[in-house]
């Protein structure tokens, strides 16, 4: 909805088809966008918690956030521990966002043009 429709109707004028529009006009204006939904539903999924806990039912099948949680005891917790899964559990997130970072600061600009 973003995109303007001059540039469609520019293209139209040109002779292009309803496809060549959309591979060559659309896809590369709108690529910021699924690059920042991609993130963060990517994040989500990852982090998510309370989807697993209600689905697994056995230990072996726990995502890394429940597996974070059965670190916490009820009388003492291993720090230690716990921060190193964290570590471990933040990798993914910021490969992801490394990777497609140029994409998501496009994407989020974007979100707060007015014209």
């Amino acid at each position: 909805m973003g995109i303007p429709k001059e540039l469609e109707e520019a293209a139209f004028m040109d002779g292009a088809n309803h496809f060549t529009i959309f591979r060559k006009v659309i896809l590369p204006l709108a690529k910021p966008t699924f690059a920042t939904l991609g993130i963060l539903t990517f994040m989500q999924s990852w982090n998510s918690y309370l989807w697993p806990l209600i689905v697994t039912s056995s230990q072996e099948m726990a995502t890394l956030p429940l597996g974070l949680s059965l670190l916490q005891g009820r009388y003492g917790t291993n720090y230690g521990l716990m921060m190193a899964g964290v570590l471990i559990s933040v990798i993914p997130i910021l490969a992801v966002y490394l990777f497609a970072q140029k994409y998501f600061i496009q994407g989020m600009a974007m979100s707060g043009m007015k014209e």
